[in-house]
């Protein structure tokens, strides 16, 4: 007969735990918490000792949450769950073992408070020297909302939906008329439960909100079950999404600053993430952001932000072009013939455009084209023939438009600032501009890919754009302790 150890699963058990043993200097769970005993996590009054149940501690409630999202665990549920059976939540929870009730309460309920501990969070990063603030790259990246697609679409797509659900509700009414067979009554029974459910949704949501515009003009697309978040481009699909921004320092890439928006576009953005920068920066850091260099990609390239950038003095190098190209020394031709290849020059009081094929335009015309003010240039009468004997004037023109003339039209901000944006320009196709800038992509994105890759964080649990915010910034402070555990354990 074989021999054979014990198996006695039911058997109790005395194991005792040496934190020391398990977690030395050294270790991620030791650093988290060193980490989190060095922030000063003040109660305020409404949080006092009042009587009933004993609550848990802050810190214990954020070494689960930070320890969690550094794992890939970003359900309470599963939080709880690990609490109780697994060593590492015990350890950076003090042997502590929360519901998921109180760990989804807290994350929801510290609106302003998270966002405090990511700045103390930094500031001990910036302690430690793991921040170099010489180049600091900014950049979003759209995460998927919890919202229903079925639910999403404009004012005038709900209505019709609504029509279309009356529509049904009419349909099961008669289906369940016409049967005698039980089954098929509390079928059709529960169909127009469920379609009389929707179209109170409906109905509820038209009547409290209204349209909402974007920058073009036409009607934005919301959602019933989450109204903050928007239908976002997100790699090759089109679906209920935030924009996340981040703003990460180049030597060491600590996040310095973070945000959610329900603005798909990042070029509305910039002025957001320049004032967050410079909160949360160390007052005794706050000199080094004089030379630092600010790197945008095309997205965020508008004239208004060159201007606002210039007034804050700030040494942006934000892509002028969309191709992959604006860093090499070769440009990429255009397709167009548009303003940006024409040469503007200062006549006394006057601008002059002169086009690619050499042609002098002064004769300006002003024209309002969605609400913005534009100067528009148009080559006169007697250089009629000599347009259209141009090298490039079917380039210029396209193949169906050859009997009309090129006209060149500029935003009135551009051409007001037309000294600041040439100089700009000339920059961004120095040596030294190509050099900086090519660092871009290496600083930034790679932060993106680790918390939606490595970390697995790749969509919202909760709704309410405060509620977001607060998920975003947990996962930004989960992201700098690993990066600043990287670094000290080199």
């Amino acid at each position: 007969m074989n021999r054979y150890k014990p198996y006695e699963p039911h058997q109790n058990q005395l194991m005792p735990i040496c934190c020391d043993d398990l977690f030395p200097c050294g270790s991620f769970e030791r650093f988290l918490v060193d980490i989190i005993e060095k922030i000063d996590f003040d109660i305020s009054d409404e949080e006092q000792d009042t009587g009933g149940e004993t609550p848990y501690h802050p810190k214990a409630l954020l070494g689960i949450i930070f320890y969690g999202y550094a794992n890939g665990v970003f359900s309470s549920r599963k939080m709880e769950r690990e609490c109780r059976k697994d060593i590492g939540f015990m350890y950076v929870s003090g042997y502590n073992a929360p519901d998921h009730t109180t760990i989804s309460r807290f994350i929801s309920s510290q609106e302003n408070r998270i966002e405090e501990i990511f700045t103390r969070i930094l500031f001990l990063a910036d302690e430690s020297g793991y921040v170099d603030y010489k180049l600091i790259a900014t950049d979003g990246s759209k995460i998927k909302a919890d919202a229903s697609s079925n639910f999403s679409g404009t004012m005038k797509m709900f209505i019709e939906r609504e029509m279309k659900l009356l529509d049904k509700i009419k349909l099961a009414i008669k289906k369940q008329k016409a049967t005698d067979k039980k089954v098929e009554k509390e079928y059709w029974e529960k169909k127009k439960k469920k379609y009389e459910s929707n179209r109170a949704k409906i109905a509820a949501f038209l009547k409290a909100t209204e349209e909402i515009m974007n920058y073009e003009g036409k009607e934005v697309q919301q959602n019933i079950t989450a109204p903050d978040c928007r239908r976002m481009k997100a790699g090759m699909s089109i679906e209920e999404s935030y924009n996340n921004q981040i703003s990460v320092c180049g030597k060491r890439g600590i996040i310095i600053a973070a945000d959610v928006s329900s603005n798909e576009i990042d070029v509305n953005l910039f002025t957001e993430m320049a004032d967050k920068i410079k909160e949360n920066v160390p007052a005794r850091s706050a000199q080094k952001l004089i030379s630092t260099h600010y790197l945008y990609d095309h997205g965020y390239y508008k004239i208004d932000n060159i201007v606002e950038a210039d007034k804050r003095k700030m040494d942006v190098f934000i892509a002028d072009r969309k191709d992959k190209c604006i860093y090499k020394k070769e440009d990429v031709p255009h397709e167009k013939i548009g303003i940006d290849l024409c040469q503007i020059k200062r006549c006394g009081d006057f601008f002059a455009v002169i086009c690619p094929g050499g042609i002098k335009m002064t004769n300006c015309q002003e024209v309002q084209i969605k609400g913005k003010t534009y100067y528009s240039f148009a080559v006169k009468a007697e250089f009629a023939e000599q347009c259209l004997a141009c090298r490039i004037y079917k380039k210029c023109r396209g193949e169906n438009k050859y009997n009309k003339l090129k006209r060149f039209s500029i935003a009135k901000i551009a051409l007001d600032n037309w000294e600041l944006m040439d100089k700009y320009k000339k920059k961004m196709r120095t040596d030294r501009a190509r050099r900086i800038y090519s660092n871009r992509i290496s600083i930034v994105e790679k932060v993106f890919g680790h918390i939606k890759r490595n970390n697995g964080f790749r969509s919202f649990l909760r709704r309410g754009i405060e509620k977001v915010k607060n998920e975003w910034l947990i996962a930004c402070c989960s992201y700098n302790i690993q990066k600043m555990y990287r670094i000290e354990s080199r």
